[in-house]
């Protein structure tokens, strides 16, 4: 005696057919596809942008004191008058060594927080910036891996 578990096998099928109206129907797009896509770079350099403008702005109503932190302007200009007399690699020398020797300890101890907001600001541009190599050298260098997108 043997018992199957198996269903019967019938050659009708188990559901009625249901009458599907004729419908005009339009494939969705998803949101992303439809607007226009504001291209990468431009969308990691708004911040830092925005940021510098804000700064620019608050030193130009004088919300911001040119004995706390001098506005962008000034700097990009007292930066170009080094560059053109040839001091800027010098003090940009003694810089990197304030860093190297502890800056923002010393800025801590001395509650100096125009030369930490400075230095934050620094260091976001300096972290911008190295993205930005790495990932171009990433698009020149791992051209040949399938998988790669570049992205």
């Amino acid at each position: 005696m043997s018992i199957s578990h198996a269903p019967p096998v019938t050659e009708e099928p188990d559901i009625s057919p249901v009458p599907v109206p004729d419908l005009d129907l339009q494939p969705l797009a998803p949101a992303s596809s439809r607007r226009t896509r504001v291209p990468r770079w431009l969308r990691r350099a708004a911040g830092p942008v925005l940021l510098l403008l804000l700064w620019q702005l608050l030193s130009g109503t004088g919300a911001l004191p040119p004995d706390v932190l001098a506005s962008p302007g000034r700097i990009a200009r007292v930066g170009g008058d080094m560059l053109a007399d040839g001091s800027l690699p010098a003090a940009m020398g003694t810089s990197l060594q304030r860093v190297a020797g502890g800056l923002m300890v010393q800025a801590r101890d001395f509650l100096r927080t125009d030369v930490i907001v400075v230095c934050l600001v620094v260091y976001a541009f300096l972290g911008l910036l190295a993205d930005f190599v790495v990932r171009s050298l990433e698009k020149v260098l791992l051209q040949w891996r399938p998988t790669f997108t570049g992205r």
